[in-house]
């Protein structure tokens, strides 16, 4: 598919996404959306590809969210068509089996601050603000609550979508919606160093893991245990966790 509001790339088991619509702060219009679960897909499918990193063009954002431009219309299809294309865009990096490294080099903004809550890890520029400020403009941010509550608990979740006010990198550090901060201008460097020391992990322990944990933080503990208690036979079973252990021992002999 040829990508008209992302750039896509992939080297050496590692694949980019970046939103290019710096013009317009990278904002999600439901053709960056459909072109996003696209180039998801098509990685999933790829096999040399093993760990995704997922950026934003420009210096002053990572993504503001959705485009604005597409809610101005009357037609209440058109609200529908541009929530149903979030929601797919949801559930695709939800689905994604391998790990999403976010490199978030400028504003995270309502969906855009939203789809951060769905990557695995999320390195910030120091120059980044994060936030959900669409009660500001007579609205709510639904679609984000559950990830958002799941990820810094209720106060702070409440905290961020009743006000609406930003918080800077330092901030989203301290409450766990972030892993780090670093300075601007060693943003790409950090985050390709994350996905570079797990291309050297076990990929199937990897995938199994993240799965894992995905399918099981909804569940029941007992039924967690069970489902975990498969889950990791599975992970025996496979061929790379036999040579790590195999090797492991070999080690020590």
């Amino acid at each position: 598919m040829i990508f008209t509001q992302i750039v896509v790339s992939k080297e050496e088991g590692l694949g980019r996404v970046t939103l290019n619509r710096p013009e317009k702060r990278n904002a999600l219009s439901r053709t960056a959306m459909r072109e996003l679960v696209t180039a998801l897909e098509e990685f999933e499918e790829d096999n040399d590809v093993r760990v995704l990193i997922i950026t934003g063009a420009g210096d002053k954002a990572f993504c503001s969210g959705a485009d604005i431009n597409e809610f101005l219309n009357d037609d209440p299809r058109e609200k529908r068509n541009q929530n149903e294309a979030y929601l797919r865009l949801c559930k695709a990096l939800m689905e994604f089996t391998k790990p999403i490294v976010g490199a978030v080099n400028g504003l995270a903004l309502a969906g855009g601050a939203g789809i951060t809550l769905l990557f695995d890890f999320v390195v910030a520029s120091d120059q980044a603000r994060f936030g959900f400020p669409e009660i500001k403009a007579g609205i709510f941010p639904m679609m984000v609550t559950k990830s958002l509550f799941r990820t810094v608990g209720r106060r702070k979740a409440l905290e961020l979508v009743l006000t609406g006010e930003t918080i800077d990198a330092s901030e989203a550090e301290r409450i766990g919606l972030i892993n780090s901060v670093v300075t601007h201008g060693e943003l790409q460097k950090h985050a390709d160093l994350l996905a570079r020391k797990l291309l050297r992990l076990n990929s199937s322990a990897l995938r199994l893991g993240k799965e894992a944990i995905t399918t099981s933080a909804d569940m029941a503990t007992p039924l967690a245990l069970e489902y975990l208690k498969e889950m990791a036979t599975i992970m025996l079973m496979s061929d790379e966790a036999d040579a790590a252990l195999k090797a492991i021992v070999a080690g020590k002999s």
